[in-house]
């Protein structure tokens, strides 16, 4: 994975999200060191810092709300080591959970600034905008 250019490291990293693939299935897209900031938003009115441990656990938990994900693109940019995209997420709920309704779709407008080493993520930076549930 040495040889990912920075953007192709967080295109793989939305794919792979959506593909389902949680957990340790993560590991290997991010570097020992990573961090992961969250600003806050409508889920996390606090914002959330978390090392590369704890990321791998969000996922598995994370995963077992949503029934489906998708990341559209609408721009990005990039240099070697830093990229910049903003996309729009998408998720469906897969089971009544706290406000939520089982099937009920989420979005939220999101601008992510990743820095890429080696081809890991280092560390990535979201701003999440949700859309009313």
């Amino acid at each position: 994975m040495t040889n990912r250019s920075a953007l192709a490291a967080v295109r793989d990293l939305h794919r792979i999200l959506e593909s389902g693939r949680v957990g340790e299935g993560l590991r290997d897209l991010f570097h020992s060191d990573a961090e992961v900031i969250e600003h806050p938003h409508a889920l996390k009115p606090n914002g959330h810092r978390s090392g590369l441990d704890q990321l791998i656990a969000a996922s598995v938990t994370g995963a077992g709300m949503l029934r489906s994900q998708s990341y559209e693109e609408l721009s990005a940019i990039a240099d070697e080591e830093h990229v910049s995209v903003r996309v729009r997420w998408s998720g469906v709920v897969a089971a009544e959970v706290g406000p939520f309704a089982a099937g009920q779709e989420l979005i939220a407008h999101v601008a992510q600034f990743a820095t890429v080493v080696g081809g890991r993520i280092l560390r990535l930076e979201t701003y999440d905008c949700y859309e009313p549930f």
